[in-house]
C-alpha cells in the first residue's frame, strides 16, 4: 500500500472509516467508493466526508517525496495519489516552512541593503553641485527645452520619464539620459525611495518606469528660478555642439515620421535594421531639409507596402528591404534623378519643445533647407595653420581611401558643394569622412 496513515482520532468507528476511505488496490486505486460510506453518522454528502476524514488524519503518498528530506509528501485528496514512483519535485510541509523562512530572512538582508544604498545615494545627491555658466551649449539648449516640457517640475521639482513626452515626437527618454550623463540632472532618490531601485553589483540600477529626475543645483546660485536664467539669457556659441543637437533632433524627427508611416500600413521598423536607418537618414540631413526625407520615407513605405502584398512577400520580409529602399532614394536625389516635395507635419507628431527652442532661437524647422542649417552653424574661419593641423590626418585617411576604391571625384564634388553651401573648411571635412565613412583600414563605404 502506498498510503501511510497518521490518525489522530481515538473513536473506533471513525477509525475504521479513515481506514476504508484511504484503502488501496495494488494499482493504488480506491477500494471503495465514496457513495459505499455513507451515511455516516449526521454526514450525507460526500465532499462533507472527505473534509471530515482531512480533520481525522494525515495521509502520506510513499509514491510521493520530498525533494529535499526524502521523506513522504502529504496528500489531501484520493485524487492526488500517484499509482508509481515519482520523481521528486516538491518539499515537503517541513522543509517548505524552513525554506520560507530562509527566503524571507533573505529577502530582509536584501531589502536593508537596498534601503543602505539608497540612503547613501540619497546623501551624494543632495551634495551634487555643477557650474551653470560651465554647461555646455547643447546640453542647456536641452535644458531649456525640457523646462517647457515639464513645466513647473524642472526648476525645484521632480519629474519622471513620462512627463517628458512633450520634449521631442520620440525617444525622449535618449534625450534625458544625456542630461542625466552630462551631470546637470540627477536622479532623484528622496523623492521616491527605493521602490524606484534594485541592488546590482556594488551599486544601485533602477526601474525606468519607477525612477524620477531633478535638476542638479548651481554651485553658487541653487536650482531656483533665478538661477536657471543664466540659461536663457547666456550666449551660445558653440555651433559645434549646437549642430550636432539639431541632427540629432532632426533624426529624431524624421523617425517618428517613419514609425507613424509603417503603423498606418501595418509594417514594423525591423529593430536589427534601426541603426542602418538612422546613420542613411543622417547622412540625407546634412544634404536636404526634415520635410524633404519624409518625402523620401513616404515612397519607401509606400514602396514597402505594395511589396508586403505579393505573393511570396511577408510584411516582415518586405519591411526588411527598407534601408535599402531608403538609401537609394537618397542616391537618387543626391544626383538629381528624383525630385522630393517638402511634407507638411503630421498633426499627431508635434515637432516638440527641442524643435519650438530650434525655431524661436534660430528659425529652424521642418523646412529649412540643409544649406541654411550648415551656413547658420558654420564656424568662424580660421588660421590656415590650424585648420591644416586640425584635419591633416582625416584628410589624409579620406583621400587614401577614396582613391583606393576610385571614389576621389565624388568625394571632391561633395566638398565643394558644402563649401559652396557656407561650411566652413574644417566643418565640411568633417561632414565628409561622417558621409564617407572612413574605417581604420582606411577603406570608404557608401
Amino acid at each position: 500500500m502506498a498510503i501511510k496513515l497518521e490518525i489522530h482520532a481515538t473513536d473506533p468507528e471513525v477509525i475504521s472509516l479513515v481506514q476504508r476511505y484511504w484503502a488501496m488496490n495494488e494499482e493504488c486505486r480506491p477500494v471503495e467508493k465514496v457513495d459505499a460510506l455513507l451515511p455516516f453518522r449526521e454526514i450525507l454528502k460526500s465532499h462533507a466526508l472527505a473534509g471530515f476524514i482531512r480533520t481525522q488524519c494525515t495521509a502520506f503518498d510513499e509514491n510521493q517525496s520530498c525533494s529535499i528530506c526524502g521523506c513522504a509528501l502529504s496528500i489531501t485528496s484520493r485524487s492526488e495519489v500517484k499509482r508509481y514512483k515519482q520523481h521528486p519535485l516538491s518539499p515537503c510541509a517541513a522543509c517548505k516552512a524552513v525554506l520560507d523562512e530562509a527566503r524571507r530572512v533573505s529577502e530582509a538582508e536584501a531589502q536593508a541593503e537596498l534601503e543602505r544604498r539608497v540612503a547613501n545615494r540619497i546623501g551624494i545627491v543632495d551634495a551634487l553641485t555643477i557650474r551653470y555658466d560651465a554647461v555646455p551649449d547643447d546640453v542647456a539648449l536641452m535644458l531649456l527645452a525640457l523646462d517647457r516640457a515639464v513645466a513647473p517640475r524642472l526648476v525645484g521639482g521632480c519629474f519622471t520619464y513620462r512627463d517628458c513626452h512633450a520634449l521631442a515626437p520620440i525617444w525622449v527618454e535618449e534625450f534625458v539620459d544625456r542630461l542625466w550623463n552630462a551631470k546637470v540632472l540627477s536622479d532623484a532618490p528622496r523623492a521616491t525611495g527605493a521602490a524606484a531601485y534594485s541592488v546590482k553589483d556594488e551599486g544601485l540600477s533602477y526601474y525606468s518606469n519607477r525612477i524620477k529626475f531633478s535638476l542638479v543645483p548651481d554651485e553658487f546660485l541653487g536650482a531656483g528660478t533665478e538661477a536657471f536664467q543664466e540659461f536663457i539669457i547666456r550666449p551660445y556659441t558653440d555651433k559645434k555642439r549646437l549642430l550636432a543637437l539639431w541632427y540629432d533632433y532632426a533624426v529624431v524627427d524624421c523617425m517618428a515620421y517613419l514609425y507613424d508611416q509603417c503603423e498606418e500600413h501595418r509594417l514594423q521598423v525591423p529593430p536589427t535594421k534601426l541603426n542602418e536607418i538612422k546613420s542613411t537618414v543622417y547622412t540625407a540631413l546634412k544634404f536636404f531639409s526634415v520635410a524633404e526625407v519624409w518625402c523620401m520615407m513616404w515612397r519607401v513605405v509606400q514602396n514597402t507596402a505594395s511589396l508586403s502584398n505579393r505573393k511570396y512577400y511577408t510584411r516582415e520580409k518586405a519591411a526588411a528591404t527598407m534601408p535599402g529602399k531608403l538609401l537609394h532614394q537618397f542616391e537618387a536625389a543626391r544626383k538629381g534623378n528624383t525630385e522630393l516635395t517638402k511634407y507638411q507635419r503630421i498633426k499627431s507628431l508635434p515637432a516638440g519643445m527641442l524643435g519650438q527652442v530650434f525655431n524661436e532661437f534660430y528659425g529652424l524647422d521642418e523646412d529649412t533647407d540643409s544649406v541654411v542649417v550648415i551656413k547658420l552653424f558654420a564656424e568662424e574661419s580660421q588660421d590656415r595653420n590650424e585648420i591644416e593641423a586640425k584635419v591633416d590626418a582625416k584628410v589624409r585617411a579620406l583621400m587614401t581611401a577614396a582613391l583606393e576604391n576610385d571614389m576621389a571625384a565624388a568625394v571632391m564634388f561633395d566638398f565643394a558643394e558644402l563649401i559652396r553651401n557656407g561650411a566652413g573648411i574644417s566643418d565640411a571635412i568633417e561632414q565628409i569622412v561622417e558621409v564617407y565613412a572612413v574605417s581604420s583600414n582606411s577603406e570608404v563605404e557608401v
